[in-house]
């Protein structure tokens, strides 16, 4: 069990990290407008601080 939930832990990790430099210099994930992109991505964003335990700025650790 603790190799799993290091697993998928790091790769959260990763998946944060990737959206983090897509976002570098830009307000949206796609486009220059906000659209149902953005808004499926808060979803995971909201919920970063429990995939990586960690309690302030869910991208945090992926800038580490």
């Amino acid at each position: 069990m603790p190799y799993a939930l290091n697993r998928y832990k790091r790769e959260a990790e990763r998946h944060y990290a990737v959206l983090d430099e897509h976002l570098e210099g830009r307000d949206h994930i796609v486009g220059t407008g906000y659209s149902i992109v953005d808004m499926s991505a808060w979803g995971w964003l909201d919920r970063a601080p429990i995939v990586l335990g960690i309690e302030s700025d869910p991208l945090a650790a992926s800038r580490t």
